[in-house]
Order: C-alpha cells, then sequence, then structure tokens
C-alpha cells in the first residue's frame, strides 16, 4: 500500500468513524501506523481541549445567567423601593405596570392598580385636566410635568408632581410605545409653600399695622408740636424777654423743630410704605431745584463749617420727576454730606447727561448727580445696612441728628420714580453718593 498523506489518514479516520468499523491495519506500513497514530493523538488533544472550552463556556453562562439574576433583583428592588412612585401606561391610559412605592402612594395593592385606567386614581377636579393634556402628552411627553390630586384609599388625596417620559414596552405583539409616569409626593413642598404665603400675609399685615400705628402717632405728636413751635415763635418776638430766656426760647424752637423734621420724615416713610404718598411726574429743571435746595441746606452747612461746590452753573437739563420730592431727596444727600462732614471740608456736587440708548428712531438719555463729601466715609461691613430703615451706620454718639431714615426714604422715592441710587466709599476720606433720574424730551 503506497503511503497516506495527512489528508488520507483524515479522511480514512472519517470513513472509519461513519462505518463504525475497525480499520484492518495489517497492509499498513510503520511509518503509516505512526502517522495515523499521531493523527489521532491531535484528534484526541483536539478534543480534549474544545471539551474543557465548553466546559469553561458553560461555567460562564452560569455565572453570567447568576449575575443577571442579581441585577435583575436589584434593579426590581430598586424599582420598587424608589422614593418616586413609577407607573407605565399604554396608549389608552390603562396601567400597565406599576411598582410598590405608587401602590403605597395610593394605598391600594398593585393588583388592584395595574389593568386599571390611570384617571382612576386622579381627583375629579383634576380629571379633565388630565383627559385635555393626556394625547398632547403622548405626542410629545419629554420633559412634561403636571401637577395633579391623586386619590388615596380609602377617602384621601394628596398633591402630586408627575413627570411623563416615553418608553417602549415589549410584548408579545412586539414593541408598544408607552408613557412611564414619575409620581412624586409633593405634600410637605406644599405645606411649606403655604407656610411661606401665610407667613408674608403675616408680615405684610404686621408691616401695614406698623405703617398706620406709626402715621398715627406721628399725626398725634405733630399738632401739639405745631402749637409749641408757634409759642415759642411768639415769646421770640418779646423784646422783654431777658437773654437767658431768649437762649431757652431759641433752643425750644431748635429742637422742636428737630423733632418735627423727625415727625415729618415718620410720617413719609409710613406714607410711602402704605402706598400713601403720591408723586406728580413733570418735567423739572434740575439746576433751579438744586439751587433751591442749596439755599435751604445752606444754614447746615455754615453750622458744620463746610463749603458747598457746585460744579454745573450753565446747565439746562429737565429731567422727569416729582419737583417736590426730588428737592426732598436733594436735600437729604446734601444735607447728609454736610452733616458727616469733618470742619472745614467740602461738599461737591455735579451731575452729567449719559446716552442709555439710542436707534434709528430715538434716542434715551439719564441724568447722574454726584453729591461728593471729604467727611468720615463709611466701613465696608456697614455698606448693606446704608439703605435699611432705622440704621445709623456712623457711631451712636455722634451727636448729629436723626432717625436713620433719610436714605431709605430717598430709595424708595427715587424707586418710584424710575430712579436709582447707589454710593462708593472710603471710611476716613469721604463718600459719594449719586442718583440717576430719566433726562425729559427735549
Amino acid at each position: 500500500m503506497k503511503d497516506l498523506n495527512q489528508k488520507d489518514i483524515r479522511i480514512l479516520a472519517e470513513k472509519m468513524a461513519d462505518d463504525k468499523k475497525h480499520i484492518d491495519v495489517d497492509f499498513l506500513t510503520k511509518i503509516e501506523i505512526k502517522n495515523l497514530v499521531h493523527e489521532l493523538q491531535v484528534h484526541q488533544i483536539e478534543l480534549e481541549m474544545q471539551n474543557e472550552e465548553l466546559k469553561t463556556s458553560e461555567q460562564n453562562l452560569v455565572e453570567s445567567k447568576r449575575e443577571l439574576e442579581k441585577a435583575k433583583d436589584l434593579f426590581t428592588h430598586l424599582y420598587h423601593e424608589s422614593p418616586s412612585g413609577y407607573a407605565t401606561v399604554d396608549e389608552y391610559g390603562i396601567i400597565t405596570q406599576a411598582n410598590q412605592t405608587f401602590s403605597r402612594l395610593i394605598g391600594m395593592p398593585l393588583d388592584s392598580i395595574e389593568k386599571k385606567p390611570f384617571v382612576n386614581f386622579i381627583s375629579e377636579k383634576d380629571q379633565t385636566i388630565f383627559r385635555a393634556r393626556f394625547k398632547s402628552l403622548f405626542r410629545n411627553p419629554q420633559n412634561k410635568t403636571m401637577e395633579l390630586n391623586l386619590l388615596t384609599y380609602p377617602d384621601g388625596n394628596f398633591p402630586a408632581l408627575v413627570e411623563f417620559k416615553s418608553v417602549y414596552w415589549t410584548t408579545l405583539a412586539g414593541e408598544r410605545e408607552c408613557l412611564l409616569l414619575n409620581v412624586l409626593d409633593i405634600t410637605e413642598r406644599k405645606n411649606m409653600e403655604n407656610r411661606m404665603i401665610q407667613a408674608q400675609e403675616d408680615a405684610e399685615k404686621a408691616n401695614n399695622a406698623k405703617s398706620e400705628f406709626m402715621a398715627r402717632m406721628s399725626h398725634e405728636l405733630r399738632t401739639p408740636m405745631n402749637a409749641i413751635l408757634g409759642f415759642a415763635q411768639m415769646l421770640q418776638l418779646d423784646e422783654t424777654i431777658t437773654q437767658k430766656q431768649r437762649f431757652q426760647i431759641d433752643e425750644i424752637f431748635l429742637s422742636g423743630n428737630h423733632l418735627l423734621h423727625l415727625i415729618n420724615e415718620i410720617l413719609d416713610l409710613a406714607g410711602i410704605e402704605s402706598g400713601r404718598v403720591p408723586v406728580v411726574i413733570e418735567r423739572v429743571n434740575i439746576h433751579e431745584v438744586l439751587n433751591e435746595a442749596l439755599l435751604l441746606v445752606q444754614s447746615i452747612a455754615d453750622r458744620f463749617s463746610v463749603k458747598i461746590i457746585l460744579s454745573n452753573e450753565d446747565e439746562n437739563i429737565d429731567v422727569m420727576a416729582d419737583k417736590v420730592r426730588i428737592r426732598q431727596i436733594l436735600l437729604n444727600l446734601i444735607s447728609n454730606a454736610a452733616k458727616y462732614n469733618r470742619p472745614g471740608g467740602e461738599v461737591k456736587i455735579r451731575y452729567q447727561k449719559e446716552k442709555i440708548h439710542s436707534d434709528s428712531e430715538q434716542e434715551l438719555f439719564s441724568l447722574k448727580l454726584f453729591v461728593e463729601d471729604t467727611g468720615i466715609g463709611i466701613r465696608e461691613k456697614d455698606y448693606a445696612r446704608v439703605f435699611e430703615a432705622f440704621q445709623r451706620v456712623h457711631k451712636p454718639n455722634d451727636n448729629i441728628e436723626g432717625a436713620g431714615v433719610g436714605l431709605n426714604i430717598t430709595k424708595k422715592l427715587l424707586e418710584m420714580m424710575d430712579g436709582t441710587i447707589d454710593f462708593k466709599s472710603e471710611f476716613g476720606k469721604g463718600s459719594t453718593f449719586w442718583i440717576e433720574l430719566p433726562v425729559a424730551d427735549m
């Protein structure tokens, strides 16, 4: 028999396997027998290796199934123990699946919830809203939320925030689109909102009561104070009084005027807070009203040995404001700059027009008026209190008159006239306050 190559040996081995017969090896040479044995050994080793690979694959498959079961159990646990209730509804609004959290929120077992219309678990007053929006939610559910009152059995309800997301549910009939409802109980949030609303209403009532009390008390004080000032003026005209008596009467008149000023400030604050202070917006010449204010404040500047410098002598600019109130604002800012200055100090006043808007149709301007002093300045830690009512950011023993409401009134009056106020300060060197008001059309 001629020599068998590897291919012939494989064919022979396959024939042996097919016929299930032993091969008569008497007619084979030693070399052919050796080759056949080697080939069979190779096949045996291949089969053993494949068997090991198959065992490993089977072990890996078992381990993968075990891990898959663990993941499934974990997902099921997280799904059912989530802080949010989950329910899946089909295109007809029927609940196809829900988690235990949703079951606890509704107060019913899952088998009494699933395969029921979701609308059955909505309070009657919100059912119409949900039905009206359901189809549009199904078409475009992403980032859509609704606040609904849901029923909790046997006889309760709770406010819920319901978020809608589109998901695909695999069934025997194939994939179908459903809505995943993320239901969050917002009872505590609603209670907190209600508490905040109630607290705000209580605060407003208390503030109105305070303003009403301040207004009534100030009126009660102003009437006798006017009488005191009137009698003091009459005594000042008496030529028979001694020098000491005149000094005492002057002190009565000065202190009475100071007290009357405080009463008027409190009346203004109470009136502004209660909405009883009207403003009449009209064209006002800033240079004219500024000169009027300077005449009234000059005596204060002289008393504190402060020089007032007005930089704009010829500027002719009109603003839209209430003339009485803008004069009051200027008096307050300039008198503060004089009172909180140093002896021999200066108060510099300047103003300028600034463009705030421009297009093909119109140009809009605002007026900025600056009041700069060389006084004691304000500490940075006190900046936040500057415009608060009844706040004195300087030392309480500085012997400067005032109740600490002037800047608060100024800010509120400016806001009523569409204006603003701001400041900058360096402690020990002085402060600059500026106001901004709309310029009247040319």
